[in-house]
């Protein structure tokens, strides 16, 4: 009979059903229901076998195997030996992985934050200037009559070029 193991259920699941796995109580498949490290994962496998051959009989020699089996591990010669090594090798550079592509994710996501702050700020400087510039010349105007204003040539000011420069910064950084 069956007793659960008071742990997570999810362990009490995998233990209800490791007797038809190949081979019966599959370190493996166990580890990758666990993803822990492996110092934990052991802990937890033996703890948890164990205790179930402690409290049933059912299947109680395929749980023996299975822990015979892990016990190998240490036998540097052993199947199961290079198949643990290679798990464990294969797993923690998966995760070594992983970790490196979300900080690059991160890092990403902080250059194009910092980038679209800078231009918040280029705009709202150069919304100011603008703003004050026409408020100073209308405020200045002496009023003609009957005269005709020509238009002098556009000259970008400071603002508008570092608007210019940010949005260039952008496309170099899309570019990457």
């Amino acid at each position: 009979m069956y007793n659960p193991s008071n742990l997570n259920s999810t362990y009490d699941k995998w233990l209800q059903n490791a007797h038809l796995l190949d081979p019966p109580f599959d370190y493996f498949s166990f580890a990758d229901l666990v993803l822990k490290d492996n110092r934990i994962t052991n802990i937890l496998y033996v703890g948890i076998l164990t205790k179930n051959m402690n409290t049933s009989s059912k299947h109680l020699g395929e749980g023996v195997k299975a822990l015979r089996l892990f016990e190998s591990r240490s036998k540097g010669n052993s199947a199961f030996c290079i198949t643990y090594e290679t798990y464990w090798s294969k797993r923690n550079e998966d995760s070594i992985i992983s970790s490196m592509r979300k900080r690059q994710l991160e890092g990403a996501s902080n250059i194009t934050n910092d980038i679209i702050s800078s231009m918040e700020h280029i705009i709202k400087k150069s919304c100011t200037t603008s703003s004050s510039t026409s408020a100073n010349s209308s405020a200045f105007a002496i009023p003609t009559t009957n005269t005709v204003q020509t238009k002098e040539p556009h000259t970008p000011n400071s603002s508008e070029n570092e608007t210019k420069d940010a949005l260039n910064t952008i496309k170099h950084v899309d570019k990457r």
